[in-house]
């Protein structure tokens, strides 16, 4: 209804001009307004009448089913028509070679043609009909109105930088129906020219059109990228024999960064591809795709199952598998993984946080799990520490605790001893004052540089040494504290949280008097978690509740502590260890989406 508003309005201000008074509706005000607008914009960018674009705008709305176009589209046309006028034949050819597609009305779809449409002076609709034959071509195959990602990156590449290689390559395959008589000069450095073994090898599977369409599209944009530049001539002898392997139907479950991510696999040792069933891979695709429209998602799911299989077959971990997906991999376990796939052994890897025998090697690489699966949590390095700590004792809840206290991982070989010789003493995740027990060892071992003789030491003596040392704490809290020590600043603000009239917050303790403080109120050992901040990464932060006394002055109750290190959550204490109560982890769970902390 507002286009023809529009074209009922504009017609009549370019017959009578601007001064004629309406009596106009609201909606005929808004288009009127809206109209307006533009030519507002318009002045503002040039001196020149902008009556000729408004009789040429009228025209083209008229003589086509091109939908109003926004503002700022508008006035982008504006400036392209007052660069060459051919602007508007081209839309009008469009409109007509899209006559039966749903494109045709899609707003979006117009404003990316005009957004990339460029015209040189000399330009003219016959010069620019390839491009306009090739771009409709495309568009009623490949794209639809939800997917503007593909959009732009077609409307870049043929409207703007399409070469003759590319017009010659597409013209073999029956696309792009005016591009007649183009050679590729291949003396001329074209970068298509990296791409043609590629498409003869295509040509000679007799390979859809889409095929081509699709490297178009997903190659051609990047031709300028490092693994183009560097191993352009290896990477497409990749892909082809990828395509072998996985038949070329596959071809469109795959991106330029899935290749990449397939490429890096390839390069350390081509033969972890000759191992895997991939008939078996195309069912599992299937099973997990079950057609669904979205294509990142059809790009993931395939490459990643793939993957799975190919890391699967070579006996590496599922731990490599889903930080290698996710592109999480740290450089040090980029390492691993590299030496893995070219066939080495775990075992003998650098830089491990802790001596890994062949056993452990063994069950850690043969974990069940997929790379979807929500159970696989954490780096390479935690589930190799995880995986030590479960051989060892059998227990997942308590290796799930342990494993939280081990915030330095140079220091797991330790904490993995440790744990096993506790565990074989009886402590358990439901034993009291397990925190603190880890707190003392750390102290002793790490602040103090004392050696504690596991072998000798029982557990209930070690849990008497744990209260004698509160003890000592506590007597300390009485004579204050020497010095004042400044702590690393995590770097985000106070946070407010307010249910049922009630005001509480997340403030970060900042020195070492404030942990001393804390601990001092809550009766926990916090106050002596100053080189914990110091030499461990870790961040402590206090969950108060703010209530206005008698003297209308605002007092914050403690309630909670936390511990934050490597970004997430160590643990959560109130008065004397307590757990917390419901109200309490409501705000922290609030607090880490806000500030995107793991649990």
């Amino acid at each position: 209804m507002s286009k023809q508003i529009f074209l009922s309005l504009n017609r009549e201000l370019l017959l009578h001009g601007y001064n004629l008074r309406l009596k106009l509706n609201r909606e005929e005000e808004r288009v009127l307004n809206y109209r307006n607008g533009i030519r507002a914009a318009i002045k503002g960018e040039t001196n020149l009448s902008e009556v000729p674009f408004f009789v040429q705008l009228q025209s083209t709305y008229e003589g086509s089913k091109i939908p109003l176009l926004s503002s700022s589209t508008s006035l982008e046309l504006f400036k392209r028509y007052s660069r060459n006028k051919v602007v508007f034949p081209c839309l009008m050819y469009l409109s007509k070679k899209l006559d039966s597609s749903k494109l045709i009305d899609s707003t979006v779809y117009w404003d990316l043609v005009i957004q990339h449409l460029n015209l040189n002076a000399k330009d003219t609709i016959d010069h620019k009909k390839p491009a306009l034959n090739l771009l409709v071509s495309l568009s009623k195959k490949l794209l639809n109105i939800e997917n503007t990602e593909r959009f732009i990156i077609l409307f870049k590449f043929i409207l703007n930088n399409t070469t003759d290689g590319i017009y010659s390559c597409l013209q073999r395959f029956e696309l792009g129906a005016n591009v007649l008589g183009h050679q590729i000069n291949w003396a001329e450095p074209i970068p298509i020219q990296k791409l043609f073994q590629l498409f003869t090898y295509l040509q000679k599977q007799n390979a859809p059109p889409a095929a081509y369409e699709f490297l178009c599209i997903e190659l051609v944009p990047r031709l300028n990228e490092k693994v183009f530049l560097e191993e352009g001539e290896r990477f497409v002898e990749f892909i082809i024999q990828l395509y072998k392997y996985i038949s070329i139907e596959r071809l469109y479950t795959l991106n330029f960064q899935t290749l990449n991510g397939l490429y890096f696999i390839y390069r350390l040792n081509p033969s972890v591809f000759e191992k895997v069933d991939y008939p078996l891979i195309n069912k599992d695709f299937e099973a997990k795709w079950q057609r669904k429209t979205l294509d990142f998602y059809r790009f993931h799911v395939y490459s990643s199952i793939l993957i799975d299989h190919l890391f699967r077959s070579w006996g590496i971990s599922i731990y490599f598998t889903r930080n290698f997906i996710h592109s999480k991999l740290t450089y040090r376990e980029e390492q691993w993984l590299s030496e893995l796939i070219r066939g080495g052994n775990l075992v003998y890897a650098k830089d491990l946080p802790f001596t890994v025998s062949k056993k452990l090697a063994h069950v850690f690489n043969t974990l069940p799990g997929s790379f979807d699966d929500s159970s696989i949590q954490g780096t390479v390095t935690d589930g190799l520490i995880k995986t030590a700590l479960f051989e060892h004792t059998g227990d997942l809840a308590y290796v799930l605790y342990v494993h939280r206290f081990i915030r330095n991982v140079d220091e797991s070989e330790f904490w993995i001893k440790t744990a096993m010789f506790l565990h074989r003493q009886g402590l358990r995740v439901e034993t009291g004052g397990i925190g603190e027990l880890f707190d003392y060892i750390r102290y002793q071992v790490f602040t103090l540089n004392r050696t504690i003789d596991f072998s000798k030491k029982k557990l209930r003596n070690l849990q008497q040494d744990v209260e004698e040392w509160h003890t000592e704490l506590n007597n300390a809290r009485r004579y204050g504290h020497q010095g004042l020590v400044k702590l690393p600043d995590y770097g985000i603000s106070t946070y407010a949280y307010e249910k049922q009239g009630k005001h509480y917050i997340i403030k970060q303790l900042k020195t070492n008097k404030e942990l001393i403080d804390e601990g001092a109120a809550l009766k926990h050992c916090v106050g002596l978690y100053t080189s914990h901040c110091l030499q461990s990464g870790s961040f402590i932060f206090s969950l108060r509740e703010l209530r206005v006394n008698e003297q209308e002055e605002t007092d914050e109750i403690r309630c909670v502590t936390i511990e934050l290190n490597r970004n997430r959550v160590i643990q959560k204490k109130g008065h004397y260890n307590r757990s917390c109560k419901a109200i309490e982890l409501e705000i922290i769970s609030a607090w880490m989406r806000e500030f995107k902390i793991a649990s």
